[in-house]
């Protein structure tokens, strides 16, 4: 600049406008593209630090769904084991006593209003969400598919919730009236080891129409919540492959 300086204050000692006006639009030009070459760099290291903050974020939800994945697979052993108990108290429908007696019954009760829930950890895709960094991330496959993430598993959470109401509200209601918790919860936490002091006549229960329309409305209840599973399942394996 102070060579600028110099060159002008000569130009115009000498008067030598021509001259001088030519320096000043060259003067101009190279200061304009300072600017232009400054603000480029400019755009440089902003791009580079968003491609940063792009590439934890990234590796983070392919963290986040990896774990979430193995919690799935976990939680749908369990609705599996439900399903299949719902399913063999079907087939126990309307059998006699000696039948009945060479069935876990308690065992399969138990397992047939299980509801464990799907619970994922969603901390990392809220917090992208909330500060509003979802659009640094360029594969719009991927943003797509994280919204979709969104939505099946709220209504996955909707579904059990339904069950949930399903069971207490009318099945436990009426295991209440006609069985021993303390028998199937033998198979529960409390491991109970006597058997109640009260007899149960599961053959009165088999010969219900009411119990088994309970037991096939859980199925219906199960078979929804399995459409989700299986939704979920086929989004993480594609979020977790898009997130390598």
């Amino acid at each position: 600049m102070k060579l600028f300086r110099y060159i002008r204050k000569q130009y115009a000692s000498e008067n030598k406008a021509m001259a001088y006006l030519r320096y000043a639009i060259g003067e101009t030009i190279l200061v304009m593209v300072g600017i232009l070459l400054a603000l480029q760099v400019n755009n440089w290291n902003e791009a580079r630090k968003n491609s940063i903050i792009e590439n934890e974020i990234v590796a983070n939800l392919h963290a986040e769904f990896k774990q979430n994945l193995i919690v799935l697979n976990e939680v749908a052993e369990v609705f599996n084991k439900s399903e299949q108990s719902c399913y063999q108290l079907m087939l126990l429908m309307n059998k006699d006593a000696s039948y009945l007696s060479q069935n876990n019954i308690d065992s399969l009760i138990y397992w047939s209003i299980d509801f464990t829930s799907f619970n994922p950890s969603n901390n990392v895709l809220d917090e992208t969400l909330q500060s509003g960094r979802l659009g640094l991330i360029k594969n719009k496959e991927l943003v797509s598919d994280l919204f979709d993430w969104k939505r099946v598993e709220e209504n996955l959470q909707s579904n059990y919730i339904i069950r949930q109401k399903f069971i207490e509200e009318q099945i436990m209601p009426y295991l209440n009236d006609n069985i021993s918790f303390k028998n199937i919860d033998k198979y529960s936490p409390m491991h109970w080891e006597s058997p109640s002091e009260f007899r149960t006549d599961y053959t009165s229960i088999f010969h219900d129409r009411k119990f088994e329309n309970l037991i096939d409305n859980n199925l219906y209840h199960l078979a929804k919540l399995r459409e989700e599973y299986i939704h979920l399942g086929k989004i993480m394996d594609k979020m977790i492959e898009e997130t390598k």
